[in-house]
């Protein structure tokens, strides 16, 4: 170990020390993106719905909104006091982060020079990061200094310590952030003892993050993150191009296997006694609304909507009960990529029943699942139980509900189920089309003659739906 690393491995135990001192904050907000030094952790909630003082009277500016960013001046009150408070407080104290958070918010700040704003532009695919507003002057300084931090992300704003500014590597990580918190991905965070929710640095959005980073210091073009989400909007429209014919198996078809009569599922108390790790199965149910139902496109695009097609996927023998953390993720509403991979069902076929009832067409699913695979979800009458999308499980029953004609729950053949399947194929595909990029990245497989047949035939499928 080197002398400078030694010295910073000891300033890193001594802010340590200082924040295991620090009480929980009462009035801190649970978001707030901050980059640590060690692990670069992010704390990830909205500020304003939060309550955040210095969130509530801002607007949040970015460059569609027609509007300058308002920047407070120096002397503002809250500044000024955050700089001349009394130097033997601790800024790592709860109350002082507080302060200093609401300061550095509200500290000068400028944007980002037009070279980076092209080149991170055209890295990250997004035309939108010139509302980044990078905070650097000694408020955002000492408020990252007090968070243990090299470098802090809300929103789209950055606030870099003295040295940060020059470290691209650091620049492209919080751009990445940034960029995320601009296309609407959310993350979440635990407690970090201060108050502050703060993202752990193995979760996914973090790894993302440093691969960004270290991808934009080296010269790349395409951001990785930038990379994936393409190609799961590409995977999540792709079974259309090849649809199933009848009698063909899709990847994870051998998940279906339909009995003539569909069961019951099993007693919540029963399930509930059984060990974590029992190997025993059990039967669950959950109630399906196609992805064409209006309110839910807004979840489909951001992948949190479980349709048929996530349900199908390959099982995967290595998984495991979700994580806790996930699951509240999942039952509280906070949507993210961890969160998005969980599907919930129900020992409640009265539950079941009403969430396949929400459209015209609803359909009821029952699985059959080893309790090991499963964590529990949602409380009261809805009795959840949670699992991987990926757990291994069977689907031994399908009802399909059709309110027109009286919403009873009508058993469906194997035959009948891949009909809906291919129609709820169809349906995602559509919707990822009207997204832009998705819609450009597609029609540039096709050429000539071919890309006008595929215009046809996507036009034809939106009549279909039309109909």
């Amino acid at each position: 170990m080197s002398k400078a690393q030694a010295e910073n491995a000891t300033t890193r135990k001594e802010q340590e020390k200082r924040r295991a001192r620090a009480t929980r904050a009462p009035a801190l907000p649970p978001l707030l993106s901050l980059q640590r030094s060690v692990g670069n952790a992010a704390v990830v909630q909205m500020l304003r719905q939060a309550g955040h003082v210095a969130a509530q009277d801002r607007h949040e500016h970015d460059a569609g909104c027609g509007h300058q960013p308002v920047q407070r001046s120096s002397d503002d009150a809250l500044v000024a006091r955050a700089v001349a408070e009394d130097e033997q407080v601790e800024d790592t104290g709860p109350e002082r982060q507080s302060a200093l958070l609401d300061a550095a918010l509200k500290s000068p700040s400028q944007a980002l020079p037009s070279s980076v704003v092209a080149k991170a532009g055209a890295f990250f695919q997004n035309d939108r990061l010139s509302a980044t507003r990078v905070h650097r002057g000694e408020v955002a300084q000492r408020a990252t200094t007090a968070m243990g931090a090299e470098a802090m992300t809300i929103g789209h704003h950055v606030f870099l310590s003295a040295t940060a500014a020059a470290d691209e590597r650091l620049m492209g990580h919080e751009l990445s952030h940034v960029d995320k918190n601009l296309k609407g991905v959310r993350e979440t965070g635990h407690n970090n003892g201060a108050g502050v929710s703060v993202t752990d640095p193995g979760q996914s959005s973090e790894r993302a993050a440093e691969a960004d980073g270290h991808a934009y210091a080296s010269g790349m073009t395409t951001a990785p993150s930038a990379t994936v989400h393409r190609s799961a909007v590409s995977a999540a429209g792709g079974p259309v191009q090849r649809m199933l014919q009848d009698g063909e198996d899709g990847p994870g078809w051998g998940r279906v296997a339909l009995e003539e009569k569909p069961p019951g599922s099993s007693e919540e108390d029963h399930i509930a006694g059984l060990a974590a790790d029992s190997e025993e199965e059990v039967l669950l149910k959950r109630g399906v609304t196609p992805t064409q139902k209006k309110h839910m496109v807004q979840e489909f695009m951001r992948h949190s909507f479980v349709s048929f097609s996530k349900m199908l996927q390959v099982p995967d023998e290595n998984s495991t009960a979700p994580d806790p953390e996930h699951i509240h993720s999942y039952t509280s509403g906070h949507r993210n990529d961890d969160s998005a991979k969980l599907v919930e069902f129900s020992s409640n076929p009265a539950i079941a029943s009403i969430f396949g009832s929400e459209a015209r067409f609803g359909y009821v699913i029952t699985v059959k699942i080893k309790r090991k695979y499963l964590g529990k979800g949602s409380s009261g009458s809805e009795k959840g139980w949670i699992a991987q999308q990926g757990a291994p499980f069977s689907i031994v029953a399908v009802e399909e509900k059709d309110s027109v004609k009286g919403g009873d729950a009508v058993p469906l053949t194997d035959a009948e189920f891949r009909e809906v399947v291919k129609k709820e194929e169809m349906a995602e595909f559509l919707l990822n089309f009207a997204n832009p990029d998705f819609m450009k990245e597609h029609m540039t497989k096709f050429a000539g003659v071919e890309k006008l047949t595929e215009a046809k035939r996507i036009a034809e499928m939106k009549k279909k739906f039309q109909d």
